[in-house]
């Protein structure tokens, strides 16, 4: 007897689920794997747990790191923090070795801000360096203020978080 032909056609195979990165808004401070298929579209895109909960890989501009929580600000470096008495997420910059000038923008600089970044968005700042840092607020159009060196500054409030980038001089003491 023959077999009877079935009266529904098989599912039709779906491709295989493929990894992909999810860029946007969220690109500029981490890059999270999805997954994406092509099954159903109330399915098409998921979020992978383990990614999502893993924190995010930023890259400093070089010489600069970030300061744990109650670090000390090193020898040879200008550091700046977020909140006033020194506190809240911070940076130290190297000064050493200097040959040139360095400029450091601040908007290179991930920080819990209005706009994710330290540009605009600092109240205190150390040059535990032997050289002199000029404070740069490009908004206004001019260097706003210098840091000599072992110079510490609580930003006056008509002048905080005013600061875009910060240049890096030549050391004025051979003997540092």
């Amino acid at each position: 007897m023959p077999h009877p032909r079935p009266t529904t056609r098989p599912p039709a195979r779906s491709a295989p689920p493929r990894t992909v990165l999810l860029l946007g808004a969220a690109a500029l401070t981490a890059a999270v794997p999805v997954t994406v298929s092509a099954a159903p579209a109330h399915a098409a895109v998921t979020s992978t747990s383990a990614a999502a909960q893993a924190p995010a890989t930023v890259f400093l501009p070089p010489g600069a790191r970030a300061l744990r929580p109650g670090e000390q600000c090193p020898r040879f470096a200008l550091c700046l923090w977020r909140d006033y008495g020194r506190s809240g997420p911070g940076y130290a910059l190297r000064t050493l070795p200097l040959l040139r000038p360095r400029l450091y923008r601040l908007s290179d600089l991930p920080m819990a801000s209005p706009l994710g970044n330290a540009r605009n968005n600092v109240s205190s700042w150390l040059n535990n360096s032997c050289s002199p840092v000029r404070l740069h607020d490009r908004d206004a159009g001019h260097w706003t203020r210098t840091l000599r060196p072992g110079q510490a500054l609580e930003e006056p409030y008509a002048f905080n978080d005013t600061v875009d980038e910060v240049r890096i001089l030549l050391p004025t003491t051979r003997h540092c």
